[in-house]
């Protein structure tokens, strides 16, 4: 599932990735030998695209959706919507 969060950093990261391919370009352009800090970070943008797109794995033989211990108060929602925030009431 795509979630917003996901979507921002995607974002974010082909934002820098976009910054490191010009600053290559530029490094080229300019000669200052500073070439392989834009490929390194045009490169780490990409990979970390790559990484925040993997699903999560679902199917982890250590968590049960029936748990008593995956589910505590604090995942429960209030009519507020801030989580389990008792010492707010």
């Amino acid at each position: 599932m795509v979630t917003k969060r996901s979507i921002g950093a995607s974002l974010l990261l082909l934002g820098l990735a976009f910054v490191g391919i010009f600053h290559a370009i530029l490094a080229i352009a300019f000669d200052s030998g500073l070439f392989y800090i834009g490929v390194v970070i045009a490169a780490l943008s990409l990979l970390g695209i790559v990484l925040v797109n993997i699903p999560a794995d679902e199917s982890s033989p250590d968590e049960t959706e029936n748990s008593a211990a995956a589910t505590t108060d604090a995942d429960e929602p209030v009519a507020n919507g801030r989580g389990g925030d008792e010492d707010l009431q």
